[in-house]
């Protein structure tokens, strides 16, 4: 064999071999944002606890007066926003936390909080669940225990919020329906209603542009937004007590995560394409995000999905 041949062919062999460790390390590299409980925290694909890259308690933000820190002993959702997490609470909180500071840029109470998401105009939307049965709508410059929100829209069971740059609209998942809300000079408005196919809404997130994914009680859909319509998520379409899907744009790859029989937490996170279980020791669960920062809604960018 020639000098030419071997050279040619050590220098196919190190190119495929480092395309592979590239792909291996940028999958090892995905990274997870976990809430449940009084924690939030970024742990690696793989579940190890040890390796936590960033972890939050209210505590850790000064800004949130200390008789307020118990509105945070049950986060319920969190979602990365560039360089900032947005928490919430089903004891009552609302966060929007500086990753790399922990530097509490809104707070607020919110009854049964579930769920929420940054607007445009500085703006936040969060779902106040059973007790509050609303989506409320605040200004980000405007923190403290007692703000009052700029708008309220009535939605019974509100479970989860997503705003769609595509549509300029907002969505918002409640117990028997799926609302568009659009806003025109300062105002809400729902402009259409869903009636979901059975009832129970609990999870909304994105699955591409186009389509919603979300949770109720017993069974998982997608909905069209062209089409406007609702199908069964074909793998989770009849699992009951889903807590939260979430998929990676990336990667294709899905992380959800369901509650015991007996609990609404549990140890376990679990992956579609492919499957796969991760047990946390002693963790105690809630919704599971990939750490995939979307942009601000308004700062001239497409919002990521």
């Amino acid at each position: 064999m020639s000098d030419f041949r071997m050279k040619l062919i050590l220098g196919l062999s190190l190119g495929l071999l480092g395309a592979v460790i590239c792909r291996a390390q940028n999958f090892e590299q995905e990274r997870l944002l976990i809430c449940g409980m009084e924690r939030v925290f970024v742990i690696p694909e793989k579940g190890n606890l040890k390796a936590a890259g960033w972890a939050w308690r209210a505590e850790d933000s000064k800004e949130i007066p200390e008789e307020m820190r118990g509105s945070f002993a049950t986060t319920d959702d969190c979602k990365p926003y560039e360089e900032m997490i947005l928490i919430t609470s089903s004891s009552g909180g609302v966060a929007l936390v500086n990753r790399k500071s922990k530097k509490c840029q809104f707070f607020t109470k919110v009854r049964n909080a579930h769920s929420a998401c940054l607007l445009p105009g500085g703006k936040v939307a969060v779902a106040s669940s059973f007790g509050g049965d609303e989506v409320r709508i605040f200004d980000r410059q405007k923190s403290g225990e007692d703000v009052e929100p700029l708008m309220k829209l009535p939605l019974y069971g509100a479970h989860g919020v997503e705003w769609d740059l595509k549509q300029k609209c907002l969505w918002a998942l409640g117990t028997k329906k799926l609302l568009k809300i659009r806003f025109e000079k300062g105002k809400a408005e729902v402009i259409e209603e869903f009636k979901l196919p059975t009832s129970g809404g609990h999870d909304l997130s994105w699955w591409d542009e186009d389509q919603l994914v979300m949770s109720v009680d017993e069974h998982c859909y997608l909905f069209s937004i062209s089409k406007k319509k609702f199908s069964p998520f074909a793998p989770l379409k009849d699992e009951k007590k889903v807590k939260s899907i979430d998929r990676n744009s990336k990667t294709n790859r899905v992380i959800w995560h369901k509650g015991t029989e007996t609990t609404w937490w549990s140890d376990t996170l679990r992956f579609l394409g492919p499957e796969g279980k991760v047990t946390l020791t002693n963790g105690k669960i809630y919704k599971a995000r990939w750490d995939h920062p979307r942009k601000v809604p308004g700062r001239g960018e497409t919002e990521a999905k």
